[in-house]
């Protein structure tokens, strides 16, 4: 059987690829499964046959150092350094570095020890994010109290403009946000898409975090680029503590987004009948003595307003502009 030079081209890279997919990958799983477990005597061991399998990549583009990071073996770490692993790689997608490891699993011995020999604290992955946004969005208080110590940037903004606070107090680890705020976060902060960090605490019913965030001079009625206050994103969410909270600290009741609707319409078109009623009891408070205001009508007005434009989709996502409803 006679070949063309292109066939012959073409089986070559076949055969290489299934070298490296088949054979090199297996030649590092060992190393790497080493780090993760532990077992020290059997990285020297893979090391003096091979050095350069100190800084090798697995199919997750992870290095011995990142699993060693990831599962707390400092002993491990210790010989890799000293056998000039990359304190800095960066691996998989994201692009996390062996401290991005150790910030997510809440290991602050590991964090430490990496940042001593040279980890970066303001290192960024793909998506902006530094140690300590890793950490304060996992609720590791005793890692971000390190990172902070350690020259971390409190109010790093991530490729959404959002900081380390933003993450805590939509995840609801009031711990870390109190520490964060005590540290120097900026409460007033906006990300991208105009939001604060009481606008995320809002719409996930943290309402100590609200609060907190209310008396670190946050605006209660600021609104985000669609136009939407804490009290819409509230709303929305079904908290009805956090509505209750926000009107005492001052919100608007019948303040409109850029699609004309008011937290009372977002109630309504998700349901919160608890919320409905209690957006239009205040709503007939501040209103009171207009002709428009009777309660039955109101509640039907409403209801058709939301189907009307649920039908008509008016959502929108335009560049600069992110709303959900």
């Amino acid at each position: 059987m006679i070949f063309s030079k292109k066939t012959l081209l073409i089986l070559i890279i076949i055969l290489l690829l299934l070298l490296f997919v088949l054979v090199l990958p297996g030649s590092t799983a060992k190393i790497h499964n080493a780090a993760l477990q532990g077992r020290l005597a059997k990285i020297k061991i893979l090391l003096a046959r091979d050095p350069n399998l100190v800084n090798a990549r697995n199919i997750n583009d992870r290095t011995p150092l990142h699993y060693a990071a990831y599962s707390g073996h400092s002993d491990v770490a210790l010989f890799l350094i000293e056998k000039n692993a990359e304190i800095n790689a960066r691996g998989n997608v994201i692009g996390w570095t062996p401290l991005s490891m150790a910030s997510m699993r809440g290991n602050r011995d590991m964090a430490e020890l990496l940042i001593e020999v040279g980890a970066d604290v303001n290192t960024k992955d793909r998506n902006g994010r530094t140690p300590l946004h890793i950490a304060s969005k996992r609720g590791h208080k005793d890692v971000v109290e390190l990172l902070i110590a350690m020259g971390a940037e409190k109010n790093a903004r991530d490729s959404n403009g959002m900081t380390p606070l933003y993450w805590a107090s939509y995840a609801g680890y009031k711990e870390v946000v109190l520490l964060l705020i005590e540290k120097g976060a900026d409460v007033k902060l906006k990300d991208n898409f105009g939001q604060t960090a009481l606008h995320w605490a809002s719409w996930d019913g943290h309402k100590e975090i609200a609060e907190r965030l209310i008396a670190g001079g946050v605006d209660v009625n600021l609104k985000d680029n669609a136009g939407d206050t804490a009290l819409h994103y509230a709303a929305y969410g079904g908290h009805k503590t956090i509505v209750m909270m926000l009107i005492a600290k001052g919100a608007e009741v019948n303040v409109k987004n850029d699609h004309n609707r008011t937290p009372l319409n977002i109630a309504s078109m998700v349901g919160h009948k608890e919320i409905v009623d209690l957006l239009l009891a205040k709503a007939s408070e501040s209103d009171s003595g207009k002709e428009d205001l009777d309660d039955r009508h109101l509640v039907k007005r409403q209801v058709k307003e939301v189907m009307y434009q649920a039908r008509r989709c008016l959502t929108s996502n335009q560049k600069g502009r992110r709303s959900v409803f």
